[in-house]
């Protein structure tokens, strides 16, 4: 940790170096503040695309649209019913990283709130979290120095394993879809009462199956099997039926396979399995990737469930926008720092982002629209999503505070000891209960939370004779699900164990596969021992025998005078061949 500060530090000071008189001369000059209030959040992402010269003159849709979304949760968090948060202002400063890398941006907010510690200012511009789509290391690096926490609200694609969520003390993800679909797909597995499930995890979906795993240990879930599977373009022929052989001949008992895979790689899966045990697997499509190719999978005959989100919050801010009255608009402006532009082209703005939100609420409610269309739906919802969510726990963040350290101070004294290493403090331990399901978690922290409720739709074959349907509704809480729906493997009328192992027998101990921490297979122990645990054989003393629940030794006359009997027989058959 120590090495990563001191490098962090020096990149810092060659920054500086080089930047020091972009800084000086023009720090604000291009940026805008279009909100001024007791805390100050900042938001680095594009507002403008290059055009075909490299100049940035296209207006960026979802640039636009994220605008929306965040004055949005603002005005939510305004009207939050929180005690703590009634008299408190979130101010906004806006940067386009189109023109200028994050970077520099980031420079401007050190120096902004080095202006703002110099005029002792506890209110107007005191940046105190920066919320960003991209992770830009060098970005990440800088703010992290100075103590300020960035939370990303994109989905970002992870290369490597390990737990989630990442313990990095100033970086953060915003709560999206992967949090609430983990969440769900738990709930799923435990109101069928599966013990153990495999999966197939494909790269794109690491951060996904991470959440998934993280909540599953939590409830002991056994995941018996977990298969990465590559991209078509890495994917060889030899790897693919290597896969296909383990999935296919791997534990017996458990019938049901989680498919972190997108849709065309879960057709392949679901055909070569199949191909080797027909009508045993259920599969649940954990990524709402199947309706584009119902008719494709109900070819297969086998039995598939698939989670669709849903995002009602679209809805909301669709309605929000639609009531902005671009005359009534009234945005502050500093006359040092330049005029603001976040709503220089209101009437404009709201036609573009009403336009974008109509595309993906259509994408959502065509079952039979492109691929490419829903992957940009969903992509455009979850980054509404974690720009809203973002919003809401940096408001409960400051809350949190107030109420522990301030409830003897005046706002203006509370806030002049405030600093974005208290709000990043606050943020690690709101992470920490959503993330380990404390109960005590106050629920009405999550009010103004975007949370999605899932529908459950059942996939059968043709020789069912079922068409898909809706079979269950999650609604962040609880499934209601309508069993007689769903056509089992088999045809059976309840529901299939999917479970590592059956009980082993008396006299028989678990012994762990390798590699799982959760499934075994049954070995038994020798006639003169007995079991300690489940995994664990002892020898009993000379002459005690183990009883017939194989738990304890107790001494058995007529099996030591055997033993004995038996000993005296060798002994006198050695001495007789010695004679002769």
């Amino acid at each position: 940790m120590e090495n990563f500060y001191f490098k962090s530090f020096c990149t810092f000071a060659l920054v500086i170096s080089v930047l020091r008189k972009s800084v000086s001369s023009s720090s604000l000059e291009d940026g805008s503040i279009a909100k001024n209030g007791d805390l100050i959040l900042g938001a680095l992402f594009p507002l403008y695309r290059k055009d075909s010269n490299g100049d940035c003159t296209v207006v960026n849709k979802d640039g636009l649209l994220w605008v929306k979304a965040l004055n949005f949760a603002l005005d939510e968090l305004k009207s939050s019913k929180n005690p703590w948060l009634r008299n408190v202002t979130f101010g906004l400063y806006l940067r386009d990283t189109c023109s200028r890398p994050a970077l520099e941006h980031s420079l401007d907010i050190l120096h902004l709130n080095k202006q703002s510690n110099s005029l002792k200012e506890t209110s107007s511009k005191k940046v105190v979290a920066v919320l960003t789509n991209s992770n830009d290391i060098d970005s990440s690096t800088l703010l992290s120095l100075f103590r300020i926490p960035q939370i990303l609200f994109s989905e970002q694609i992870y290369n490597e394993n390990g737990s989630f969520p990442r313990h990095q003390p100033y970086f953060f993800e915003s709560i999206k879809t992967s949090y609430y679909r983990a969440k769900s797909l738990v709930g799923l597995i435990k109101y069928f009462q599966w013990k153990s499930v495999s999966l197939v995890v494909n790269q794109r979906f690491l951060k996904d199956y991470l959440i998934f795993k993280h909540f599953a240990e939590m409830e002991d879930i056994c995941l018996a099997v977990v298969l990465e599977h590559a991209t078509s373009d890495e994917q060889d022929s030899s790897t693919d039926k290597n896969l296909m052989h383990r999935l296919g001949h791997g534990f017996g008992a458990v019938r049901v396979v989680v498919l972190f895979t997108d849709d065309k790689e879960m057709l392949k899966v679901i055909r070569g399995v199949g191909a080797r045990k027909p009508s045993h697997y259920i599969w649940i499509d954990a990524m709402g990737t199947a309706e584009s190719f119902t008719q494709e999978l109900t070819r297969t005959t086998e039995t598939i469930l698939t989670l669709a989100p849903e995002y009602m919050f679209l809805e909301e801010l669709k309605n929000h926008i639609v009531q902005l009255d671009c005359k009534k608009e009234k945005i502050e402006q500093d006359d040092k720092d330049g005029p603001a532009v976040l709503m220089d082209q209101c009437d404009m703005e709201v036609v573009s982002s009403q336009g974008v939100l109509d595309q993906t609420l259509k994408a959502f409610a065509t079952k039979q629209s492109q691929d490419t269309r829903r992957r940009v739906a969903h992509r455009r919802a979850v980054e509404v999503q974690g720009i809203m969510n973002s919003v809401v726990k940096v408001g409960h963040a400051v809350s949190r505070y107030m109420e522990t350290k301030c409830w003897d101070k005046t706002k203006e004294e509370c806030f002049e000891a405030f600093s974005s290493h208290h709000l990043a403090e606050e943020l690690q331990i709101l992470v920490q209960k959503l993330f380990q399901g404390d109960s005590s978690h106050d629920n009405s922290e999550n009010y103004f939370l975007k949370e999605n409720m899932f529908s459950l739709v059942s996939i059968h074959g043709n020789s069912s004779g079922l068409p898909s349907r809706v079979v269950g509704t999650w609604d962040n809480k609880n499934w209601y699900i309508n069993r007689a729906g769903i056509l089992w493997p088999g045809k059976t009328s309840g529901t299939p164990d999917s479970t590592c192992e059956p009980t082993c027998p008396l006299g028989h101990i678990q012994i762990a596969e390798k590699g799982r921490k959760c499934c075994w297979s049954c070995q038994p122990c020798n006639y003169n021992q007995y079991i300690t645990n489940t995994s664990t054989c002892a020898d009993c003393v000379r002459g005690y025998w183990p009883s017939k629940d194989f738990r304890s030794c107790e001494f058995k006359l007529e099996l030591a005078v055997l033993s004995c009997a038996g000993a005296l027989s060798s002994v006198a058959a050695v001495l007789y061949s010695l004679v002769l």
